[in-house]
């Protein structure tokens, strides 16, 4: 690297002699840096390799908690899904047994539902039959009336009487 120059001779040394002993320090500490950067070169590649070792073991990891993640959520919502059509079931059914238990309460004798509404029932009908009853007894008192009329009417004339009969014959009222 650094060549000798000789330019004055005295005393047996020479001002090349006395550059190579000043530069001689210097060389001796850069040799001294460039091995010790050298080994601290290689540690660190050695961790490189190492962290790069670690980050695709962490990476592989990272991916297996994933996938473990995803099928994790797909039995989360699936069992989701059965709670919920057990829990809309379990709804129905709890109606239902409301819907029968109220049934039997107002079926039940002692409670009085069943006999209230027996009751009510027929006095419905009662009233519905009476009603028919009253139609029957103003329909008979009419015909009555039609009948007695007709009949007076063919005592006065007998001649449109036959006329009247005749009509009347076709159409009976009994």
């Amino acid at each position: 690297m650094f060549t000798t120059l000789q330019i004055f001779h005295r005393e047996n040394l020479t001002i090349s002699a006395i550059v190579d002993l000043v530069d001689k320090d210097k060389k001796d500490i850069l040799a001294g840096l460039r091995k010790s950067v050298s080994q601290r070169l290689q540690e660190l590649q050695k961790d490189y390799v190492a962290l790069r070792l670690q980050k695709e073991d962490l990476e592989t990891d990272r991916q297996r908690q994933v996938d473990l993640l995803n099928k994790t959520l797909l039995e989360k919502e699936s069992i989701y899904q059965k709670l919920t059509a057990s829990h809309e079931e379990l709804l129905e059914v709890s109606r239902a047994n409301t819907a029968l238990r109220t049934s039997l309460v107002s079926l039940d004798p002692n409670v009085g539902g069943y006999e209230s509404e027996l009751k009510s029932w027929v006095i419905d009908l009662q009233k519905r039959m009476e009603n028919q009853r009253e139609k029957l007894r103003k329909s008979q008192a009419y015909i009555k009336k039609l009948k007695a009329e007709n009949e007076s009417h063919n005592r006065k004339t007998p001649d449109e009487s036959k006329k009247v009969g005749h009509y009347n014959e076709d159409v009976r009222i009994e």
